[in-house]
């Protein structure tokens, strides 16, 4: 019996030790219709950088193919080997953008959750923002 998931976008803001205020972005993890994981994250940068940390990430890492990539419109997919992920930034009015990753693994042994959660991890990473991850269940 497949479990449904409910993808829902929240941003906490807290408060750090030393009073500075920062933003903690939790990313939500949800199977998709047809296959594959979806993630969003809403992350506090506008998409030009987060598009650009996205193509760094993926330009260092050995063996992947960026397949697809349009800078106009934020999206670009990639793969490695028989694994696969599609990305999307999309803008918001505050100028802070929504990172939307789906990952369908092609290799027994991958998982789709597991290459999307980890293109987020990574960029992330790359664009130092600080992020939790949950599954939101119907």
């Amino acid at each position: 019996m497949k479990r449904k998931m409910t993808l829902t976008l929240v941003l906490l803001a807290g408060v750090t030790l030393t009073g500075c205020i920062t933003a903690t972005a939790i990313v939500l993890v949800g199977a998709i219709a047809g296959g594959g994981h979806k993630v969003n994250v809403h992350v506090a940068a506008p998409p030009e950088r987060v598009y650009a940390a996205a193509m760094n990430v993926a330009g260092r890492l050995q063996g992947v193919e960026i397949t697809k990539k349009n800078p106009k419109k934020f999206t670009f997919e990639a793969k490695k080997g028989k694994n696969s992920i599609k990305g999307e930034i999309k803008r918001r009015k505050d100028n802070s953008s929504d990172l939307i990753i789906v990952g369908k693994a092609g290799e027994k042994n991958k998982k789709d959750e597991h290459l999307a959660l980890d293109a987020v991890t990574l960029i992330c990473n790359e664009l130092d923002v600080p992020y939790r991850i949950e599954k939101k269940k119907k």
